[in-house]
């Protein structure tokens, strides 16, 4: 074994790369004495992640090659897991056929996001109602990111459900709402904003209750086993 260094290349949203977390574990247990880099989008989701020794963001990799693979000599995991036969014919979930896609056994990994001091004051110290709280995450997606426009992605909550649900239940529980848009916020509902990704994820330690939509939130919470109602709309939930 003559590389020096690991690279993970991870494409996609928040919700996948929350999932890397899985994969990553496995392939440090592969490769426990190589440094394991990681490219990504979400540079957040992997600061503190033990297995990972340094974490890059797309757009932020000046003498990135030079360094790690002109000089480092490193072995290189950046396929497609979305692309793999195992992932595309629906005979395995996402985790597992990533891991096995770069030949490394699985060992039924799991997800797991690691939070530092400021993500646990941030949320103790804000958020704390005097009733006990649900989080609802109503809206996904990519935002617009001028905000001039109301998104609808093909996962969210219908609002009239949304509407049905927070009626019911917002007597007894103080309801925050994950959404983007202000357009989108339930009355009834306090909008979360102005928070980290990660922040965002712990806020979930909080709640009593969760009830998520097939995104980036649902992902967080089976990351910290937090049991959630979850609705699917498209997608198969064990793939």
């Amino acid at each position: 074994m003559d590389f020096k260094n690991v690279i993970v290349h991870i494409n996609g949203g928040i919700g996948k790369n929350i999932v890397a977390t899985a994969l990553l574990k496995a392939v440090k247990k592969t490769y426990p004495t190589q440094s394991i880099f990681v490219l990504t989008g979400w540079s957040e989701m992997f600061k503190f992640d033990p297995n990972v020794e340094r974490v890059f963001r797309f757009g932020n990799t000046q003498y990135f090659y030079e360094d790690h693979i002109q000089r480092g000599n490193p072995l290189l995991l950046a396929q497609e897991v979305y692309l793999s036969t195992q992932h595309v014919v629906h005979k395995k979930p996402l985790r597992q056929s990533w891991i096995e896609m770069y030949g490394i056994e699985y060992e039924n990994e799991m997800p797991k996001l690691h939070f530092n001091f400021r993500h646990r004051e941030t949320i103790s110290r804000n958020y704390k109602r005097d009733k006990p709280s649900i989080l609802i995450h109503t809206n996904g997606g990519a935002p617009d990111p001028e905000g001039k426009r109301l998104y609808s992605w093909a996962r969210d909550i219908p609002m009239k459900t949304v509407t049905k649900v927070v009626s019911a239940l917002k007597e007894k529980y103080h309801i925050f709402q994950i959404c983007y848009n202000q357009q989108q916020v339930v009355d009834g509902c306090e909008p979360v904003q102005g928070l980290t990704e990660m922040e965002t994820f712990y806020l979930l330690n909080v709640t009593k209750g969760r009830i998520l939509i097939d995104s980036c939130m649902q992902h967080a919470a089976a990351a910290m086993d937090l049991p959630s109602t979850v609705l699917w709309i498209a997608n198969d939930p064990k793939i």
